[in-house]
């Protein structure tokens, strides 16, 4: 989805299941970050607009559930230097905290 928080209550859903890992681009909800913390799981971000760059450091990718969703399936990537950031970790820190003003 172009705003990652909108697939979150699905996110959960497959977390629970035993997905580890999502990539996104933008900020989660809390119950999102709740669960990659109890389910010790990452959340990847990417730019905006640079998919098909990436796709060239995808080395294998199987589709494991929703083929009819195409982009929005759940994939098995195997991957070599591929750039993205760590965007929530399994400790609870983000990239999107903001610095608290003095």
């Amino acid at each position: 989805p172009t705003t990652s928080y909108r697939i979150d209550p699905y996110a959960i859903t497959l977390m629970e299941q035993g997905q580890h890992t999502t990539i996104g681009k933008g900020e989660r909800s809390d119950a999102y970050q709740e669960m990659l913390l109890k389910t010790n799981s990452i959340y990847f971000c990417a730019i905006g607009g640079v998919g098909a760059l990436l796709s060239k450091n995808i080395l294998e990718m199987k589709t494991y559930s929703y083929p009819d969703l195409h982009t929005e399936a759940i994939h098995r990537l195997e991957v070599k230097d591929f750039m993205v950031f760590v965007g929530y970790d399994t400790y609870g820190n983000s990239i999107f905290d903001k610095p608290k003003k003095k």
